[in-house]
């Protein structure tokens, strides 16, 4: 399950829930308001490891003068 980042626009409280997709919390966790906007929060970054995902060295000019 996804989590979200909240903020209350009535007393600017910002919380994080974890969610189904398509839920949204019923209420801020201070202030008991209703009124809620949801944070864009930045992206995760990925690492893979294993066969195929490995970096390819880098090439010399004289190598890739050699393949042309």
């Amino acid at each position: 399950m996804p989590i979200y980042r909240f903020k209350c626009d009535h007393c600017g409280s910002e919380f994080t829930a974890i969610l189904d997709y398509g839920d949204w919390p019923k209420s801020c966790d201070k202030c008991i308001s209703e009124s809620l906007t949801r944070l864009i929060s930045t992206g995760v970054s990925s690492h893979y490891k294993g066969n195929g995902f490995t970096k390819a060295p880098k090439r010399t000019k004289k190598e890739i003068d050699k393949d042309e």
